[in-house]
């Protein structure tokens, strides 16, 4: 990757920038990472989560055999949802996640320590690369984007990417925030395929989660894998902004989609749960 220029930068932030762009660049120290990730990252992951999580669809995931990478698509309501992802794909499909990379904002996880702390313990510094919400860098994510991209030839390279761009906030969880139109652009000029993943039940209390999760005293977990979506018909309307959307916001849907089937699994099991309760007399 091209060095991303980091003139006005804080010093913490250029510190940050320079250390997770030589991680990743360096394949040596890439396939160190990638080894922790696949041993005791998923391991940690999978023992917080195995009492609780439902896995579906994993089964589409496993039939693909791309010549290059694959995306793989998730709502965003939690901040770790891609670590359970990730952890599912490293344990079920190690053909097809040999890398992961996961492009995040760059405020928290490269301008402050708690944000490295984060993506090296817990990400393996897969957080990467950098995306930047402010107007003056905006040059800077064109060279983020042309970075994805060229990851996305390589055999066994997972990106993840949340086509909202951020994590939603309000009270329905099942309903998303407007699709943004990077995704579509990195899917356009790497015709991927793209896997759309809704999961939810996860908190973003860390501490909480994993020592509760553990023991199986949190909400359940769904983690439910679509099929590829289809966007040929998309491609040929050719690169422009109005393309990029469009594609975006297909992916999405399909995200949503899947939302739909999650909420109707839960509904169904809480029926079930309180005609259980009322033929036994509780309330």
């Amino acid at each position: 990757m091209p060095t991303l220029p980091t003139a006005g930068m804080p010093l913490r932030e250029r510190m940050n920038l320079r250390l997770v762009t030589a991680l990743n660049e360096t394949p040596s120290a890439k396939r160190v990472l990638s080894f922790y990730l696949r041993t005791f990252g998923a391991w940690w992951v999978h023992k917080a989560t195995e009492k609780i999580i439902r896995i579906e669809g994993l089964e589409r995931v496993l039939r693909l055999a791309p010549e290059g990478g694959i995306v793989v698509a998730s709502n965003h309501r939690s901040f770790f949802d891609f670590y359970v992802i990730s952890s599912i794909l490293f344990r079920n499909a190690p053909a097809l996640a040999r890398r992961i990379y996961f492009p995040v904002r760059s405020n928290f996880f490269y301008d402050s320590w708690a944000g490295l702390a984060v993506n090296a313990v817990v990400g393996g510094f897969s957080m990467y690369p950098p995306i930047f919400r402010q107007k003056e860098r905006r040059e800077l994510n064109e060279i983020s984007m042309n970075r994805i991209e060229s990851l996305l030839r390589e055999r066994g390279v997972v990106v993840g990417i949340h086509p909202e761009g951020t994590r939603g906030k309000g009270p329905d969880p099942f309903e998303l925030l407007p699709a943004q139109p990077g995704i579509g652009q990195v899917l356009f000029d790497s015709r991927v395929p793209v896997v759309p993943v809704f999961i939810l039940g996860l908190t973003n209390n860390f501490p909480h989660q994993l020592l509760n999760g553990v023991r199986g005293k949190v909400d359940r977990v769904d983690a439910l894998f679509g099929e590829p979506v289809p966007l040929d018909d998309l491609y040929v309307l050719g690169g422009r902004g109005s393309t990029y959307l469009r594609i975006a916001q297909r992916v999405r849907e399909a995200i949503s989609v899947l939302g739909e089937r999650v909420k109707e699994g839960r509904e169904r099991l809480n029926a079930k749960t309180r005609r259980r309760k009322d033929a036994i007399g509780l309330e």
